[in-house]
C-alpha cells in the first residue's frame, strides 16, 4: 500500500509584522522580512528539516550569513560555474557535466545561498541531501550530486576560498546505501523502486 505524501507547508505573509512565516506541526515559525532571499532560504531549510523528522535539530544549528572574508555560497557557486564552463569542454563545446553540476548545486544555493561558504558543515550538506530525497530523486543520482558539491568545495579549498578543513568536514558525509535511506531506487528497466522501511525504524 502506498504511503500518502506529506503536504509541504506554505510560505506565508504575517500581515501585522510584515514577516514571512510557515506553520510546522501547528507552530508558527517566523522567517524574517517577507519576500527576501534570506527568508526563502530559511523557509526551505525549515521545511526540509521538518520533512526529515529532525524536529529542529539541524535548524537549531543553521548558520547565519555573518560577515567575513569567505565568499557566500552564491558567490562560490558563481566562481565555480565559471571554472566549470572553461574546464568541462570538448571540441569547443561545454559537455553535459555542466548540466549535472548546475542540477547538483541548485538545492545548495536554494537553502544556503547567503551563508558563508566557510560555515557549511556536514549537517548542512545532509539537509541539502534530504531536500533531494524529498524531491523524489533516485539514490544514485543523489549520491552523484552530493559528490559534485564536495568536488566544488575541494576546488574552493585549492583556490583558498575556504580552509581545507571545510572540505574535509564535508567528506564525512557518506553516500546513501541501498535499503538504508528513504531515497528511491531506480530500476534497470527505467521504472522506480521505493525503499521499504519497517514502521517506527530509522533509515
Amino acid at each position: 500500500m502506498s504511503v500518502k505524501a506529506r503536504r509541504v507547508p506554505s510560505y506565508r505573509l504575517h500581515k501585522s509584522t510584515g514577516q514571512a512565516r510557515v506553520i510546522i506541526s501547528g507552530k508558527h515559525v517566523y522567517l524574517g522580512k517577507y519576500g527576501t532571499p534570506e527568508s526563502w532560504e530559511k523557509y526551505h531549510r525549515v521545511v526540509a528539516d521538518s520533512l526529515n523528522g529532525q524536529s529542529g535539530a539541524i535548524l537549531a544549528t543553521s548558520l547565519d550569513a555573518s560577515r567575513g572574508p569567505s565568499p557566500t555560497i552564491e558567490e562560490l557557486i558563481l566562481a565555480y560555474w565559471r571554472h566549470a564552463q572553461a574546464y568541462y569542454v570538448k571540441n569547443g563545446e561545454t559537455t553535459g557535466e555542466t548540466d549535472n553540476i548546475r542540477a547538483a548545486l541548485r538545492p545548495l544555493r536554494r537553502l544556503y545561498g547567503s551563508t558563508k561558504a566557510v560555515q557549511v558543515g556536514p549537517d548542512h550538506l545532509e539537509l541539502v541531501r534530504q531536500s533531494m530525497i524529498a524531491a523524489d530523486i533516485s539514490r544514485k543520482v543523489i549520491n552523484a550530486r552530493v559528490s559534485r558539491i564536495k568536488r566544488m568545495f575541494r576546488w574552493a579549498s585549492k583556490k583558498r576560498f575556504v580552509p581545507p578543513e571545510t572540505y574535509h568536514g564535508l567528506k564525512a558525509v557518506d553516500g546513501l546505501l541501498r535499503g538504508r535511506s528513504n531515497a528511491r531506487e531506480a530500476a534497470q528497466d527505467g521504472s522506480t523502486l521505493h525503499t521499504w522501511r519497517q514502521p517506527g525504524l530509522g533509515p
